[in-house]
């Protein structure tokens, strides 16, 4: 089971694939560079995903409490990704689920399932670009990616 990359679209950075189960539309976003996720225009789009996947970079919660401003701040921001993001989803389980009241020619069922990267990160650790920790985050994506897809067989 190969992945055909012309049936993925990838919004502003590169991602990495493993396999992926046959006739599954994929789109990649980047959490810290895409623009805001699209999910509005999806469900009455031209091409319509099968499924989204998305990975999500920031954790839902933290193990301890950020004391200090910088720690505040960051878990501000994820908090706030993780706002707009779950909207987002919510917004298309919403559309899922009245589908039976909406013409089959606009709308279509579309799967979302999600990857949490399922660690914490400090701010600036966001933002390294270090080889070493580039390699080590890249390790770590396809050790969750393999677990995601796991999953899914």
């Amino acid at each position: 089971m190969g992945h055909d990359p012309a049936r993925v679209q990838d919004a502003s950075c590169t991602s990495f694939v493993p396999q992926c189960p046959e006739n599954v539309d994929a789109l990649l976003l980047c959490g810290l560079l895409a623009p805001p996720f699209p999910s509005r225009e999806f469900p009455d789009a031209a091409t319509k995903p099968d499924e989204i996947w998305l990975i999500q970079i920031s954790p839902q919660r933290r193990e301890r409490e950020p004391r200090s401003i910088s720690e505040i701040l960051n878990r501000r921001g994820e908090m706030s990704g993780n706002l707009v993001l779950h909207q987002e989803i919510d917004f298309l389980n919403e559309i899922n689920g009245l589908l039976e009241y909406l013409p089959e020619e606009h709308y279509t069922h579309v799967e979302v399932r999600k990857i949490e990267m399922l660690r914490e990160l400090e701010a600036a650790w966001k933002m390294d670009r270090n080889p070493t920790f580039v390699d080590e985050m890249f390790a770590h994506g396809e050790e969750q990616a393999e677990e995601f897809l796991t999953r899914l067989s």
